[in-house]
């Protein structure tokens, strides 16, 4: 896992919906998978909402560096450019009633990284598990706004149940495509 600290804005929430209403969540649907598909709704593999926002061309420069330096620095190999130029990002957003975001990875990507331009004190840590052979490791990541979190798209990871008070809880998340295979033998010292 490697942290830097960048700048960006926008955002997604997760709560769970117990209502099929016009306009309202099906029963079980998570408001962030909801919001996650509304970002990405005619995008042809690039973020509608955000692809002509500079704040986003900005993150998505950061993500790419991030990449491109752990990738250097693990592998002692370079993003090209295109692969630079298919990293895919999407922003959360968790309002004032609980925050959840269950036990996942990201299929078809080598890296994945989370930029948290705010974080609030009573949030959730984003919870990383390496659960290879015999590993099993974890580790709590409680970010400062403005941190910027790499880890290989394989680990498995969450972020628990909470209560953020009057602050949001924001992060965009970013995916370097590509095959887990490409990252398996990275050493995270969980």
């Amino acid at each position: 896992m490697q942290r830097q600290r960048e700048s960006a804005s926008e955002g997604e929430s997760s709560l769970e919906g117990e209502s099929s209403s016009e306009g309202g969540l099906e029963e079980g649907e998570l408001i962030g998978d909801r919001y996650y598909r509304k970002q990405v709704e005619g995008g042809g593999g690039r973020n509608a909402l955000f692809e002509d926002s500079p704040y986003f061309q900005e993150l998505k420069t950061g993500a790419v560096s991030a990449f491109k330096e752990t990738y250097l620095q693990f592998f002692n190999s370079l993003v090209t450019p295109s692969e630079a130029a298919a990293v895919f990002c999407w922003a959360t957003v968790g309002g004032s009633n609980s925050m959840f975001h269950p036990p996942h990875t990201h299929k078809n990507s080598r890296l994945s990284l989370v930029y948290y331009p705010t974080f609030p004190p009573s949030a959730s840590p984003l919870t990383l598990m390496d659960k290879r052979g015999g590993m099993h490791g974890t580790l709590d990541v409680r970010p400062n706004p403005g941190d910027m979190v790499v880890f290989p798209s394989w680990v498995q990871h969450y972020v628990a149940p909470c209560e953020t008070g009057e602050e949001p809880r924001v992060s965009w998340s970013c995916n370097l495509p590509g095959e887990w295979e490409d990252t398996a033998d990275m050493n995270l010292e969980l």
